[in-house]
């Protein structure tokens, strides 16, 4: 049974946060940073969209402090940073 919940997506959430965008810039960076290796040793880009969402949600909220627990590289601590870099806001990530 639906119960009437809303799907949402990546895509809903950053249309609702109006942050639509060319996000070529962040596919761009994911490529550095954001590569994950299969199981036969190839790599790929993994969840590369987790940093425009992450880029929405600071620049939507704009908070003064944001902690991460992270286990990569970098790539959401930078997305989070370059929100408040774009829209002129103190962030301490």
């Amino acid at each position: 049974m639906d119960r009437g919940k809303k799907k949402v997506t990546i895509s809903s959430k950053l249309q609702e946060l109006r942050m639509e965008s060319d996000w070529d810039e962040f596919k761009q960076l994911a490529k550095l940073m954001a590569m994950r290796q299969a199981p036969d040793g190839t790599y790929y880009l993994g969840n590369w969209w987790r940093g425009p969402l992450l880029y929405a949600l600071v620049g939507h909220y704009k908070p003064m402090n944001v902690l991460e627990f992270g286990t990569g590289r970098g790539y959401g601590a930078i997305s989070m940073a370059k929100a408040s870099l774009d829209q002129g806001f103190e962030c301490t990530i």
